[in-house]
């Protein structure tokens, strides 16, 4: 997890014996600071009416479970998720949903299927949602979306509530996990953005490169054609990876 975020956590109490959350903060791409909790389900859930404590104030609630462990599954859907819900005091708060994967075999069903049942749970639940339904706000950023080591996308079937995301990534260090961190930096960055538009908070955003007046010499003028080939393949992933569903 700390790789995940490049961050490096702090319990916040020395008496908690059993780590399964901490609270931190992470640095942006944006150079914005932002608290967030992270909820880590364990095979044994313990010390309940102490951990109930620590479910303070908070934009972005992040439940992580290892997709080895059924158990990690159950509890992160019927408990963390249903405190997260039942204790957050704003009703517009994130939930995000990561999904681990290990050396070890699989024991959690498909991408779709965990889905299907976040989806249940927040029916359930009653999450509040707000926002559009049926288009993200902020290009570029899918709600859902699932890494392997390949790098090659699974599209989720169905789509999850506004505020509620879920991915996947390798729990292997060097194995996806740039890539991990980069589409997990950027739901966090786009939930911020909401928030700020829903608060009335207008960010003033630099002009883009390509509108920015540029100098060239002479031999500059013409485009290399060699290279438009070399990059085209390039944008075009970037793009298919940006859509939105």
């Amino acid at each position: 997890m700390e790789c995940l975020l490049n961050i490096e956590s702090k319990v916040n109490d020395k008496q908690i014996q059993s780590v399964d959350f901490f609270i931190s903060r992470i640095l942006l791409p944006n150079k914005i600071t932002q608290k967030i909790h992270v909820w880590i389900t364990s095979g044994e859930i313990k010390n309940i009416a102490m951990i109930r404590a620590f479910l303070l104030q908070s934009n972005i609630y992040i439940i992580a479970f290892s997709l080895n462990n059924m158990v990690t599954l159950e509890n992160a859907l019927n408990t963390w998720f249903q405190l997260c819900v039942k204790n957050a005091k704003q009703t517009n708060a994130y939930y995000y949903f990561l999904g681990t994967m290990g050396d070890l075999e699989r024991k959690c069903p498909k991408y779709n299927e965990i889905i299907n049942q976040i989806n249940e749970k927040c029916s359930e639940y009653k999450v509040a949602v707000f926002g559009s339904k049926n288009a993200h706000p902020i290009k570029g950023i899918r709600q859902s979306e699932k890494w392997n080591d390949d790098h090659i996308i699974e599209f989720a079937t169905k789509r999850l509530p506004q505020n509620v995301y879920y991915s996947e990534c390798s729990a292997t260090e060097n194995l996806g996990m740039d890539r991990s961190m980069s589409i997990f930096t950027k739901l966090i960055m786009s939930a911020m953005d909401i928030q700020d538009k829903a608060n009335g908070i207008v960010k003033v955003t630099e002009q883009p490169a390509s509108q920015q007046p540029q100098l060239q010499s002479t031999q500059d003028k013409r485009p290399s054609a060699k290279m438009e080939i070399q990059q085209q393949p390039q944008e075009q992933q970037e793009k298919m990876c940006c859509n939105i569903f």
